[in-house]
């Protein structure tokens, strides 16, 4: 059984029978074999592309979607077909959707799906939403130019639409993955925090309580807090005008409706579910995002030992101002004031979403570990085309009523 090549170099076939899964990613893989395809040979295999609003929440996406998908297989079975589960096949966003719509309390589709195939998902979040909202998308591919080059404009879209703050991470994300750290690379805070942990303050009523999870440790810190999402001048550019209610209640409502959407879809995933994604090193990801101490100028070259000298923690720091591309200026509680500029992505993954932080927490049968694409062009790349028609062959073969 053969794929033809996608390259639009062109090249021979690709031939995925009796190959090891090695080659596409996953060395412990059983290798298809010739009578799995033609078991399954003898069937239609019709794609319908579901498009989805992703501004929207995924639980809403899911209900709409799972309905469209009901109706879709009783037309099937209207024309005389036997049609009675499908096979989805996601990309990022797309396979959060994909959970959500096989949940009992959103799509309620698990008895119509026969298996997932999930391409780059972020199951967890990522950490590139955060920086995004602080600082805008880099380069200047389409993405950046539609999402926003800037945190002021990825922040009047994030703040204000529910499906974007689903991409933050989640507390299974992990601990300590945003940083700061001084000019010699030195750890100096770290969040979402262990719990318990807090502030050692001068002054008692500035103490800032570590919950463990990012919704309270970042995402609805007060906006003097340097390290916390939500910039609210940027929230509001048409200067709405809100009743009984605030731009910033309203964004801190939504970030915790996404995290609590996130808390219930957070196991469910397929029995039957293969996924891909990317864990290359050459292309770098917002695993973790880390600000480092900078000095205003060359007379502030000795930052490190004067805010030593303060005996201040980072959580007492006080934000003056942000530019919205990476630069924050904050403050002593003696008024110096020293920069925290943003670093560059240190983790491997995909360009967008990263391998060990989030793509590889998906629970699934098979995990294809890839190389060589980035987050928006995984389907172009051979592995992920030849790993997705491996998948839906072993899922097509768990259908009942093949004969053997």
């Amino acid at each position: 059984f053969w794929m033809s090549n996608l390259n639009v170099t062109g090249g021979p076939p690709i031939g995925v029978t009796d190959v090891s899964p090695k080659r596409w990613g996953a060395p412990n893989a059983a290798m298809l074999e010739e009578k799995e395809v033609m078991r399954v040979a003898n069937c239609l295999y019709p794609v319908h592309a579901m498009g989805y609003n992703w501004l929207q929440s995924n639980a809403v996406s899911a209900k709409k979607t799972a309905a469209r998908i009901r109706d879709l297989i009783k037309s099937y079975q209207a024309h005389g077909h036997k049609c009675d589960k499908v096979i989805l096949v996601t990309h990022s966003m797309g396979g959060i959707l994909a959970r959500a719509l096989i949940h009992p309390e959103m799509g309620g589709l698990n008895d119509c799906v026969l298996g997932i195939y999930h391409s780059v998902q972020p199951v967890y979040g990522s950490a590139a939403a955060y920086k995004r909202v602080r600082s805008g998308v880099d380069g200047h591919l389409p993405a950046p130019a539609i999402i926003g080059n800037t945190g002021q404009d990825v922040t009047a879209v994030f703040a204000n639409a529910p499906g974007p703050l689903e991409l933050l991470p989640t507390p299974e994300y992990g601990h300590n993955w945003l940083k700061v750290q001084d000019r010699n690379g030195k750890t100096l805070a770290q969040w979402p925090a262990t719990a318990d942990v807090s502030a050692a303050p001068s002054d008692a009523t500035n103490a800032v309580d570590m919950s463990g999870a990012p919704l309270g440790d970042i995402y609805t810190q007060e906006p003097e807090n340097w390290w916390r999402l939500i910039n609210p001048k940027w929230t509001n550019p048409a200067k709405k005008k809100f009743k009984g209610s605030s731009a910033t209640k309203l964004v801190n409502e939504r970030i915790a409706d996404a995290q609590a959407f996130h808390a219930k879809i957070k196991n469910t995933f397929h029995a039957h579910t293969y996924a891909s994604y990317a864990a290359d090193a050459k292309n770098p990801t917002h695993g973790s995002v880390i600000y480092k101490i900078e000095p205003l100028s060359h007379a502030d070259i000795h930052v490190n030992t004067a805010i030593a000298a303060a005996k201040e923690s980072p959580l007492l720091w006080r934000l003056v101002s942000e530019d919205g591309t990476g630069d924050l200026i904050v403050s002593l509680k003696d008024q110096r004031r020293f920069k925290l500029k943003l670093l560059p992505p240190q983790d491997a993954g995909d360009g967008t979403v990263p391998s060990d932080y989030s793509a590889a927490k998906v629970k699934a049968a098979v995990h294809f570990v890839q190389t060589g694409y980035d987050h928006q062009g995984s389907y172009k790349a051979d592995a992920v085309s030849v790993s997705m028609l491996y998948a839906m062959i072993k899922i097509a073969n768990t259908a009942e009523g093949w004969k053997t």
